[in-house]
């Protein structure tokens, strides 16, 4: 099968609105994997990063355009980030709809040199910002808030940012602390004992989606099977967006968090997920990947992860974005992550994690145009 974007894409977040279908991803340059003499993967190869944030549109989920350098949407990454800006650094970008229709973007970025780092031995951490839209624009542009967002810098930063609006109109942002980043090397530099926590955090916002409201509170970490890391956290589900089982009563439904685990540099990486009967858990782990490198839902996959879900208010179904390791057909690039798609469903089972399984109905479509 094809990716629906073929070029570099990672990291890609979904937002459907007013009819049209937007992606973001982070960087072209980021994370693209070289084959060396031996036809061993080589360390992640730099690449010109031309824009801090990519973006795609499309208005049937199939065929994607995406949006020129010259109108990117994040052109400046804000005061607290490194600069230049377009350095490959800025990962991971996701979009909110506040009741006022502007949009807030929340991505990671290198600190600046101005902010102490703890651990100088280590890749200088990132730290998650947030960008309020020009007018309500999807693609914006958006303009950085001057002072970070979250940045556990003893930790080793943060990154993965998602946003979430509960039933009740609440915001929340999901994140992962960067734990790996310190790590004592391996796969993504956590494999080596000792061993860092990775763990995903829920942090309440205030009404403008750009200020935090009160601490942060964990809701997964990495355990053995996960291997260095648990990150790219999304959780889609609000207690009213499942219908109740039959005979029941109380609409109210379980929460499902997505997150990818292993090394996205390697065949461990793999899209998860679990499913709590409160936004702060306790969750409990889907006994097997949603998908995993190999044969996974009838396609093959290299290093599935990194999801991005949202419905289509048209139809109420539910689609999901993701990366995973393709060659492009412009042979000069390495294996790159490019944007595959599909269909999902969230089923009530009583014997399933959680009382929920989360089936993917079908995968991509029509060829990718990029």
């Amino acid at each position: 099968m094809y990716p629906q974007i073929t070029t570099n894409f990672p990291d890609p977040s979904i937002l459907y609105a007013d009819g049209v279908w937007y992606a973001y991803g982070t960087n072209i340059g980021a994370g693209v994997i070289n084959e060396g003499p031996s036809g061993t993967p080589s360390k992640d190869h730099v690449r010109p990063a031309v824009a801090n944030i990519q973006g795609a549109t499309s208005v049937d989920f199939h065929t994607w355009t995406l949006v020129p350098v010259s109108e990117q949407p994040l052109a400046h990454n804000g005061r607290w980030a490194a600069r230049p800006s377009f350095e490959f650094k800025t990962w991971a970008p996701s979009v909110m709809r506040r009741d006022d229709d502007r949009y807030v973007m929340y991505y990671s970025s290198t600190v600046n040199s101005s902010t102490p780092d703890p651990h100088p031995g280590h890749p200088i951490p990132h730290c998650i910002g947030a960008a309020l839209s020009h007018m309500s624009r999807p693609m914006g542009n958006y303009i950085p808030a001057d002072e970070v967002l979250v940045c556990p810098m003893s930790e080793g930063g943060a990154i993965d940012a998602q946003p979430f609006r509960d039933h009740d109109g609440t915001f929340y942002l999901l994140y992962k602390i960067d734990g790996n980043n310190i790590g004592s090397g391996g796969e993504c530099g956590n494999s080596v004992p000792a061993l860092q926590n990775t763990p995903i955090m829920l942090q309440r916002l205030k009404s403008d989606a750009m200020t935090l409201d009160g601490p942060p509170v964990q809701v997964l970490d990495r355990e053995a099977e996960d291997g260095p890391l648990v990150e790219a956290p999304i959780n889609p589900i609000s207690k009213t967006d499942l219908a109740p089982e039959p005979g029941q009563t109380d609409s109210a439904g379980p929460y499902i968090l997505f997150y990818s685990s292993g090394c996205t540099q390697t065949s461990s990486y793999t899209i998860r997920y679990a499913v709590a009967p409160n936004l702060t858990g306790p969750y409990i782990r889907a006994p097997q990947p949603l998908l995993q490198t190999g044969i996974s839902q009838g396609h093959h996959f290299e290093s599935p992860g990194s999801v991005g879900v949202a419905r289509d208010e048209r139809t109420g179904q539910w689609r999901m974005a993701f990366h995973a390791r393709s060659q492009p057909r412009n042979r000069e690039w390495g294996r790159v992550r490019a944007m595959y798609t599909a269909e999902v469903e969230f089923v009530r089972r009583g014997d399933a994690a959680g009382g929920v399984e989360v089936k993917i109905l079908e995968i991509g479509g029509r060829g990718g145009n990029y």
